[in-house]
């Protein structure tokens, strides 16, 4: 009897034994299917989460771009008068009826290089055009001056004419043709005016 005892006794021992080392061993954990790891993929982001806007491209330079300030305005055409510029200016006339007549252009190519010729001189240029601006030198000229100028000295409006006038208001030369540059300065240079000036400019 004392032998079954003990051997009951190592039995129940060796289970208790069994229990606690099974108790103390982590359970390995089971791995994922594969339709568990599909459904972690197909989670929903987290909704708090800043929304990334797409990048807006710069503008594009518009074709145009307007002044910073307003367009000068035209000068306001001039009166002329020609008895205003006495004992002041010499002054040539140049008649033509528009801007593309050959012998007036001809004309302003000769003159286009003399303008310290002319300033030497006090000549100004009067240009009278029948179509057209008409000029005193640089500035615009009224309608009404040119006007008033044909009618002083006859020339008709589809007429070339060429007229000099003389510090004294007088004509000192008149021709229908374009004038040779030298030949005028020289005209000029011999007047006796014209000499005084150049010995008091000595």
């Amino acid at each position: 009897m004392l032998w079954k005892s003990a051997v009951l006794t190592g039995l129940l021992l060796t289970g208790t034994a069994c229990s606690a080392m099974e108790a103390s061993i982590a359970p390995e954990a089971t791995p994922e299917s594969p339709a568990e790891l599909m459904a972690q993929d197909l989670v929903a982001p987290d909704s708090t989460a800043p929304e990334t806007l797409p990048e807006t491209p710069p503008e594009a330079p518009p074709d145009s771009i307007a002044p910073p300030y307003p367009a000068s305005p035209r000068p306001t055409p001039m009166s002329f008068q020609l008895e205003n510029y006495q004992w002041q200016n010499r002054v040539l006339l140049v008649f033509a009826p528009s801007s593309q007549q050959p012998d007036y252009q001809e004309q302003m190519q000769q003159f286009a290089t003399q303008s310290n010729g002319f300033a030497e001189r006090d000549l100004l240029l009067v240009q009278v055009l029948a179509d057209g601006e008409s000029r005193l030198n640089d500035d615009v000229l009224e309608p009404a001056s040119a006007d008033r100028l044909r009618q002083q000295f006859g020339v008709q409006p589809d007429e070339f004419v060429v007229i000099l006038i003389g510090k004294d208001g007088t004509s000192k030369r008149e021709q229908a043709t374009p004038v040779d540059v030298d030949s005028l300065f020289a005209q000029i240079d011999g007047m006796p005016m014209r000499q005084r000036e150049m010995q008091e400019r000595e």
